[in-house]
């Protein structure tokens, strides 16, 4: 390189540093960096409403959506009721069908139902039995010793998982 490419060079750096020189003259650095704390400041005020706003509409809505689980739950609980006492129409169509056993028939529907109210499943699994044998003891027609024992079994199973 010679001395006059140097030259140049010197001289094009020179007129790029006047250019830097007059754009930061009239840049106002703390205006710049005041401005840029007040938005951080802003933006922070911000997500702190937005936290308080969140906070106030999770409260003011939390007693409606308890509500509606609890009401949801209800649903489908009355749901698993209304499935699973489908076997008391099932008890009395068989006691209308048999009508010299209607007595004895009803009377096993009365034992099965008792194992809806055992306090634990031991007590459930105990009163299943003792149904079972009434029922197997039942003089009635195969079809209707069936059709109990397959009644008493769904009530024990559904009854059983909620114990």
């Amino acid at each position: 390189m010679d001395q006059s490419e140097i030259k140049r060079m010197e001289e094009a750096v020179a007129k790029q540093m006047k250019v830097v020189e007059n754009i930061t003259k009239n840049i106002d650095l703390e205006k710049w960096a005041r401005l840029y704390a007040e938005a951080q400041e802003a933006r922070e005020r911000g997500l702190q409403a937005r936290e308080r706003l969140d906070e106030f509409m999770d409260a003011a809505f939390a007693p409606e959506r308890r509500r509606e689980e609890r009401d949801i739950e209800v649903l489908k609980t009355l749901k698993k009721i209304e499935n699973n006492t489908s076997f008391l129409g099932e008890i009395a169509d068989l006691a209308k069908r048999d009508s010299e056993k209607k007595d004895e028939i009803l009377e096993l529907g009365k034992e099965i139902m008792k194992i809806t109210t055992a306090s634990n499943k031991e007590e459930a699994e105990s009163i299943y039995r003792k149904t079972l044998s009434k029922i197997n003891d039942f003089s009635g027609g195969v079809e209707s010793v069936q059709k109990l024992s397959q009644i008493a079994n769904e009530v024990f199973n559904f009854f059983g998982k909620m114990l």
